[in-house]
């Protein structure tokens, strides 16, 4: 057992880094976690970042082992690449044992893991490199690290019920191994104000532009809405230059672009009326679980979600919006409307705000320990 004069004590584990100033979910989720567990009174070792920075720290999660100290349970987030290979900056890191054997030394000595497994993009068909030897060797790599994770950790942790059917693993058809965990929503002070608040009806859409987040339905919406419905789009810089010149004009026609870091949204968010999550369904959106979503709802958002998409489903469960077709006219209608019925617009951001307060990072967090430890709880 824990010194009781002590914090029991956990491990957060990433090949990526854990960072709350990142623009990336596999950065910031993971550190959203470090913030929750830590708040019910966990001291976290933080096992993440480069090589050199996460053997650092399994040296000394060893060493406190050692020492007699107990750790209650890991959590650990995967990265978009397979364990055996991350990258750093510009440069790309092999490390074929030590996470592996990290977990394996954990479970030796009866610390019970959960991997969150973030994304199957390597399973999306229209993800396929043409090239087939590469394709052969993506799948084999990707496929071989989840059988070799798979058969370490103690329970899966994925994004979504339709994420983990996706997986080819034999866990996925044991209830008991998979288990979803969507994203949580951030605390947002109680009297942030809810409804329209202005003379017209300002949408916000943050997040990635291109690839999987097709935005083209919404930009050609907004040409067709009224000028008094106005769309804030905050993106990634980056992200914004890939775009070609004809889509950046576009989309500053009809909207206004903000370079804003995921730790800056604040201020925006809360002066927005309506969150936007509204992208071409893929087989990809379908599987995601979008933290925006969350985001949005912990402002009081509604959102407004294309149909055939996750954040579609989450949003008819919760009630917290509405779910649209895929014709730009039929999106600037449905915006008209709402501008005109504010009384709708309150009644859903309320909602969303209820769904948010019921399903925090915090409440997350204690669905991990309860998985991972049953009734023998810690903390606090």
């Amino acid at each position: 057992m824990n010194n009781t004069a002590l914090p029991p004590i956990i491990i957060v584990h990433s090949t990526s880094v854990i960072s709350m100033d990142s623009d990336l979910a596999v950065n910031f989720r993971p550190a959203r976690f470090v913030r929750a567990f830590e708040a019910m009174g966990y001291r976290v070792i933080n096992v993440s970042g480069s090589k050199a920075q996460r053997t650092e720290t399994i040296k000394q999660a060893k060493r406190l082992v050692r020492t007699g100290a107990v750790i209650d349970f890991m959590y650990s987030e995967s990265n978009y690449t397979p364990t055996f290979l991350n990258r750093h900056g510009e440069r790309y890191e092999l490390t074929p044992v030590l996470d592996y054997s990290f977990f394996y030394w954990a479970r030796r000595h009866g610390i019970p893991i959960g991997l969150f497994y973030r994304d199957a993009l390597w399973l999306v068909p229209s993800q396929r490199s043409r090239w087939r030897i590469f394709e052969w060797a993506r799948r084999l790599a990707y496929s071989l690290d989840l059988h070799i994770v798979s058969s370490l950790v103690s329970r899966i942790f994925v994004p979504s019920v339709a994420f983990a059917r996706s997986l080819p693993i034999r866990t996925s058809q044991v209830p008991d191994r998979v288990i979803p965990l969507p994203p949580g929503a951030p605390s947002v002070s109680a009297d942030q104000s809810l409804g329209i608040k202005g003379p017209g009806l300002r949408c916000i859409y943050a997040g990635s532009l291109g690839g999987h987040y097709d935005v083209s339905q919404l930009i050609a919406a907004m040409g067709d809405a009224p000028g008094s419905i106005e769309l804030l789009i905050c993106t990634r810089e980056i992200g914004w230059h890939s775009l070609s010149e004809a889509d950046r004009q576009a989309i500053e026609e009809v909207a206004t672009v903000a370079f804003l870091r995921h730790s800056e949204m604040s201020q925006v968010l809360a002066a927005a009326d309506i969150g936007m999550f509204i992208t071409a369904p893929s087989e990809y959106m379908v599987n995601a679980v979008p933290v925006k979503v969350l985001d949005y709802f912990s402002y009081g958002l509604p959102v407004v979600a294309t149909e055939g998409t996750s954040g579609a489903e989450l949003v008819r469960s919760s009630g917290a919006g509405w779910v649209c077709g895929s014709s730009p006219t039929e999106l600037a209608h449905l915006l008209e409307s709402l501008q005109a019925d504010p009384d709708e617009v309150q009644r859903r951001g309320n909602m969303a705000r209820a769904y948010a307060r019921v399903n925090t990072w915090t409440e997350r967090a204690l669905e991990v320990r309860k998985v991972l430890l049953g009734g023998n709880q810690a903390g606090k």
